[in-house]
């Protein structure tokens, strides 16, 4: 069985080439479901979500037990108290204003995260994105693939002196994780101690020096 009901939307904003929607849209109007009809036929091989989320359970040794949209929708009134009462006929009987979802899921709050004082000897990553990376949608787009600007870590101006660096010089730096080689710029918008770096563009890979256990991720300066 899927995890939770946010299997399918998750895979869809996983940015998968070759992705189309489900034919159902959770959340299309605020508190509903609704139908989507297919306007267009897609190219190639372009599957449903449902049709690579299968066969990714499938190479990972899972049947996911979804054969069709009817199937999906099943699993998630299963899974989903609030979407219990959704069904294919339901569903096409409502096909202008949808099905209101009336109540929501039982809120668990997560518990308190001690974060670590901040060491002076190292710069605190801030990692963001940017409206353009080498994702597959901005990379197979010909009007797209040519914005992603090259990565690079950004400190607060005043940060250079105690490094003794100039803007535009390579440094190396140590995550938990491993290390990097990046191109320093000065920002001004960046805290003093803090690093930041654009996720996913070309120069350094942010996820080579992020540890998704850790609260917060530190990174000290090596010899290049």
């Amino acid at each position: 069985r899927i995890a939770d009901a946010r299997f399918l939307s998750l895979l869809r904003r996983g940015n998968v080439h070759g992705a189309l929607d489900l034919g159902l849209a959770p959340g299309l109007l605020p508190g509903r479901v609704s139908v989507l009809s297919r306007k267009v036929t897609p190219p190639g091989t372009c599957r449903p979500d449902w049709m690579i989320a299968s066969a990714i359970g499938a190479r990972l040794g899972a049947d996911l037990g979804i054969a069709s949209p009817d199937d999906a929708l099943a699993e998630l009134a299963a899974v989903s108290p609030i979407h219990a009462h959704v069904d294919p006929e339901t569903l096409s009987a409502s096909t202008r204003e949808g099905i209101l979802v009336e109540g929501g899921m039982a809120l668990t709050r997560p518990a308190v995260v001690e974060v670590p004082s901040h060491d002076k000897n190292s710069y605190r990553l801030v990692v963001t994105r940017s409206m353009f990376d080498r994702g597959t949608m901005c990379a197979h787009s010909r009007s797209m693939s040519g914005l992603a600007a090259s990565a690079h870590l950004a400190l607060e101006p005043t940060d250079f002196a105690s490094l003794g660096v100039a803007e535009g010089d390579t440094i190396g730096v140590r995550g938990p994780r491993g290390e990097a080689t990046v191109t320093v710029v000065s920002d001004p918008r960046v805290g003093k101690g803090t690093a930041h770096v654009a996720f996913n563009q070309d120069g350094v890979s942010a996820g080579a020096l992020i540890d998704a256990a850790a609260p917060v991720v530190d990174l000290t300066v090596v010899p290049v």
